[in-house]
């Protein structure tokens, strides 16, 4: 059955919506949904009606998303807001998740979209049931202090001396003992007996030797049972004249009871139900406390972020239900691993953490690598099948230098992620100047300059010739396309700088639809004359080879096409890329070959088991890896590597391609051996696609 989702839209665009809305209902919801394009109607649809999640543009005509998350704040807490935008910046981005947005998500990144609504709902059911907790305590408390104020269990009085003169008949019931037990004895001997705070009670023998009235003091009882009962006294003192002080006379209620319940549902609200363990708000509330102290104190301690292993994998073969006895398991191992005064909390999901109090780097790494190894040999079984997860752990110091709870919190989740990075089961110990953390905040930026590119268009279309040398005739014009992206001082900057982080963050895709909706209209405009073009090559990352999403949109664009142009298109991917996902590359490459795109498999013969793929793969051309090609005048083993892939190709019915031409000697190897094709800075440095002109021919260079 379909869940409802009521989503409240908060774009300009009617097309927009609808292709939201459209995406919202492949990821499993039935959708309710308004678009709003003001704050006034923005604020009428809140109004009206209790929506589930709100998705706003960046920037529209009448209203922002900061004001727009600015008015949702006001109305509820509870309800996510993902900010679906273009690029806007990191600071931007940061400054809308600190006013209260939930997540800022890509504009067409709908996979990360499906994250980002899954894990707003989950966090605003986490809210909503907090609330409740709190809001149930609230109303036990002033439930119960109703009853007590109307309903008195005792009545008591004490003389001038301070000792019991009258007890009421509730009193045996309440404290397990005889009314004869207490009387004549003196008032303060018995409540010294008893368990209260020293502060409160000095408070108390103070109101009682000024002579003044006392509300509402509670202290402990243990009957002779062994039940502890709570006693909440109030008294006031009797005169019987203007000075003449006769004693106190007051009630007393039992709130054991509603002691015990509010005790209940503070733990409630501050602990994971499933495990018992500390929840994230109180674990948040402690690591504030940690910082403090290490910066007022100069003490240290340390933070430890972890994250299971394989975690997935329970789930998705077993259910749910295995994996949370799994997380069960897994939270008493980790109690009985850290010490009394250290707070272990479930974070989320399948995320721990451990606040180390008063405890240096060195005892902080030999604890997480003991908890990473304890994880690591606990052997869970469910219905006969048997799995073993590891675990993945950020550590990091809490010092004097650290300066908030977000900064030490992003700090462990990147140590955490470059353990899981580096092989995963492992602990990494973060450090301010670590290449891996760096890298990733390095790759970070590079994704909002990358966003920001596409969105405002900043990519630009370079070429490279690829000469045939074989046929005196062949001479018509074959190229690699190549991006390139403007920089802030409008430098061009090479893919090398910026693809790695594009893969990192999932956003390759979105480079490679840029290129081919400005190729194919670069090919289809009047510009554009494809009379002398025999091929151009477009490159292709591995994430999109695997995006069935993507064929489907490369077959859409396909469609836009003359058939005589389809037909000189030839889509260049990796052998790296191929193999990591065979039959998802086999399939790909089928599909378009079908509508009459050639392919080419770049930078072969870099994988150990090169050919045993090769007869797997329909590609029409093998671009032999430049690493072999560059030195061939040089190393007979460069040589003979050439040789064997080219003639193995030749074998298999494909044209080959040597890259890395940048001379003369080079070439002429090229030419003894019968490779088909060459292409280098010898024959051609890439230049601008604008300045191609497609009315001359390209021959052979020698």
């Amino acid at each position: 059955m379909q869940q409802t989702l009521k989503v409240l839209l908060v774009v300009d665009s009617e097309q927009d919506s609808l292709v939201i809305v459209e995406q919202l209902e492949k990821f499993g919801y039935e959708i309710i949904g308004r678009r709003v394009k003001s704050a006034q109607a923005l604020q009428q649809a809140l109004d009206e009606c209790g929506w589930h999640l709100v998705l706003s543009d960046y920037s529209l005509s009448n209203i922002d998303a900061a004001e727009a998350v600015e008015i949702l704040r006001r109305k509820s807490r509870d309800i996510p807001f993902i900010i679906l935008s273009g690029s806007i910046g990191e600071d931007k981005a940061v400054d809308l998740l600190k006013s209260g947005a939930d997540d800022f998500v890509i504009m067409g990144d709908w996979q990360r979209l499906q994250t980002a609504v899954e894990n707003g709902l989950q966090k605003a059911y986490e809210r909503y049931e907090r609330r409740m907790a709190e809001q149930a305590l609230r109303i036990s408390e002033e439930r119960f202090k109703d009853f007590a104020n109307t309903a008195a269990h005792l009545f008591w009085e004490i003389d001038a001396d301070l000792r019991f003169s009258h007890l009421s008949d509730r009193f045996e019931n309440i404290f397990g003992v005889s009314q004869d037990d207490f009387l004549h004895k003196p008032f303060m001997e018995v409540l010294g007996k008893q368990e209260i705070d020293n502060a409160y009670l000095q408070k108390f023998i103070q109101s009682i030797e000024e002579r003044r009235p006392f509300k509402d003091v509670e202290f402990f009882w243990v009957r002779p049972d062994g039940d502890k009962r709570v006693l909440r006294v109030s008294g006031k003192p009797i005169f019987a004249n203007e000075w003449e002080f006769e004693g106190y006379r007051g009630t007393g209620q039992d709130v054991t009871e509603a002691h015990n319940l509010a005790r209940q549902l503070t733990y409630q609200a501050s602990h994971d139900a499933m495990t018992g363990l500390a929840n994230r708000l109180l674990f948040e509330k402690r690591l504030v406390k940690a910082i403090d102290t290490a910066k007022n104190e100069h003490v240290e301690h340390a933070l430890c972020y972890l994250d299971l292993d394989q975690f997935k994998l329970v789930n998705d073969s077993c259910g749910h239900v295995a994996g949370d006895e799994l997380l069960r398991q897994l939270a008493d191992l980790l109690s009985g691993l850290v010490r009394t005064r250290d707070t272990l909390a479930r974070l989320g999901g399948d995320e721990f953490g451990v606040i180390m109090e008063h405890c240096d780097m060195a005892h902080a790494e030999r604890k997480a690598n003991e908890l990473r190894e304890a994880i690591e040999k606990h052997h869970f079984i469910w219905e006969e099948k048997h799995f073993n997860v590891g675990v993945s752990i950020g550590l990091i110091p809490i010092n004097d230098a650290s300066v908030d709870i977000a900064e030490v919190l992003g700090a462990a989740d990147n140590a955490c992620y470059a353990a899981k990075e580096k092989g995963r089961n492992r602990v990494h110990v973060y450090k301010p100047d670590d290449t891996s953390i760096v890298q990733r905040h390095g790759d970070m930026q590079w994704m909002a300059r990358i966003s920001h590119a596409l969105e405002a268009n900043e990519f630009e279309m370079y070429y490279q010739p690829i000469v045939s040398l074989n046929s005196a005739s062949d001479n018509q014009a074959h190229y690699e396309l190549l991006i390139r992206m403007r920089g802030q001082d409008g430098e061009l900057i090479a893919p090398s700088g910026f693809l790695r982080a594009a893969e990192r963050f999932n956003i390759a895709a979105e480079i490679d639809k840029w290129v081919i909706r400005n190729v194919f209209n670069w090919l289809s405009g009047p510009s554009a004359c494809v009379k002398n073009l025999f091929l151009c090559a477009i490159n292709l990352s591995g994430q999109s080879l695997g995006d069935e999403r993507f064929l489907e949109f490369v077959k859409k664009m396909l469609d836009s096409l003359d058939q005589n142009i389809v037909e000189k298109i030839c889509f260049e991917i990796t052998e790296t890329a191929a193999i990591a996902n065979l039959t998802r590359a086999t399939q790909f490459i089928s599909a378009l070959r079908e509508r009459g795109c050639k392919f080419a498999l770049d930078d072969f013969g870099s994988g150990l088991s090169s050919f045993a793929y090769l007869k797997n793969l329909p590609v029409d051309y093998l671009k032999i890896d430049g690493v072999f090609v560059k030195d061939i005048a040089n190393n007979p083993i460069d040589m003979a590597m050439v040789k064997s892939i080219n003639d193995i190709g030749h074998v298999m019915g494909k044209k080959t391609i040597a890259e890395f031409v940048e001379n003369a000697e080079i070439l002429e190897k090229l030419r003894e051996i019968g490779v088909d094709y060459a292409q280098g800075y010898h024959l051609g440095r890439p230049a601008s696609i604008h300045d191609i002109d497609l009315n001359d021919t390209i021959t052979q260079s020698g």
